[in-house]
């Protein structure tokens, strides 16, 4: 395992939680090996970017990974530029350009891991080194939604989707019920909102970073647009759930 220094320590008088914590410790312990795997069993080992970005908070709290993920951000940056035309794959290194794109959630791991990171450790430095991963990602998004009509949650691209959920069509069914549509609206809102979030941070500490203040102005409307219509797919989900439902 990369050698990081564990930062959390506990002493819970349960035994229940208190395996809990320590089967999260080694999962992190059994994965962390230069990159993020998803699991140490298989030879398969990639750095499936979806686990990555979902168990990042855990790890940060348990360690200080702020090394360690910074070089898995470059890896992201390198695949990027690359081969990915400022998208990003599935898994990374992306053994030069051989992972499809990511999608929603997959993908997003260009946004969510710096926010972990900086939310964690506060290093404004890192950040500002990250954004134009960020950057990049998001206009991304906006580039395949205007191409598609602005629909804003329709992106002509395979997604993982709700991954493994049990609530799918079939029994064995590897895709959730969640419908995919959304999932893909959620994150990119996401992806707009976090990237505003964290460039106004950076340009409070970086005035030079002006420029690209102003170069993220429009997405203002676009935030707004998504949330309206994202609101109003809760409001009928929820009639769809009474009229089943009773």
């Amino acid at each position: 395992s990369s050698d990081l220094r564990e930062t959390l320590r506990w002493k819970i008088g349960h035994a229940g939680l208190d395996r809990l914590l320590q089967n999260a410790r080694w999962s992190r312990l059994s994965n962390f090996l230069d990159v993020p795997t998803d699991c140490p069993q298989r030879d398969e080992r990639l750095g499936w970017t979806g686990d990555a970005q979902v168990f990042a908070d855990t790890a940060c709290m348990q360690a200080d990974c702020r090394a360690f993920y910074r070089k898995y951000m470059r890896d992201l940056r390198e695949d990027q530029v690359r081969y990915y035309a400022g998208d990003l794959p599935m898994f990374s290194p992306s053994l030069r350009g051989e992972a499809g794109v990511g999608g929603a959630v997959w993908a997003d791991v260009g946004v969510i891991l710096p926010w972990s990171v900086y939310m964690h450790y506060g290093d404004l430095d890192l950040l500002r080194e990250t954004y134009p991963l960020m950057r990049d990602y998001t206009e991304k998004r906006i580039e395949k939604d205007r191409a598609l009509g602005n629909t804003h949650i329709r992106f002509d691209e395979f997604s993982f989707g709700d991954w493994l959920a049990l609530d799918g069509i079939a029994r064995k069914s590897v895709f959730g019920g969640t419908e995919e549509t959304y999932i893909q609206g959620v994150y990119y809102l996401q992806a707009l909102e976090l990237t505003e979030v964290l460039l106004n941070q950076i340009h409070r500490a970086y005035r030079r970073f002006s420029l690209e203040s102003r170069r993220v102005e429009h997405w203002t409307g676009l935030i707004e647009e998504i949330q309206r219509l994202l609101k109003g797919w809760r409001k009928a989900d929820k009639e769809r759930y009474k009229d089943i439902n009773g």
